[in-house]
């Protein structure tokens, strides 16, 4: 009886260990995703910002800061 029970509590941890393996792997692989539809998406979606400060953007949101490509002309 002692045996059966042992080898119970062993197949329970193996179970949820395993269990618990795959649920992150799944989690990992929907970042992955996420990651690579955003590096993939078009820039110009997220409209054009232009100037210093409070800047309201073209997709109305505002923004603190802006970047800019540097020129030289």
């Amino acid at each position: 009886m002692k045996k059966t029970g042992v080898l119970l509590m062993v197949a329970l941890v193996a179970t949820v260990s395993m269990w618990s393996a795959f649920q992150h792997k799944k989690v990992s692989d929907e970042l992955l995703l996420s990651n690579i539809e955003a590096l993939a998406g078009n820039e110009s979606a997220y409209g054009n910002c232009f100037g210093d400060g409070n800047v309201l953007c073209s997709n109305g949101i505002r923004v603190a800061y802006t970047y800019s490509n540097f020129h030289l002309e």
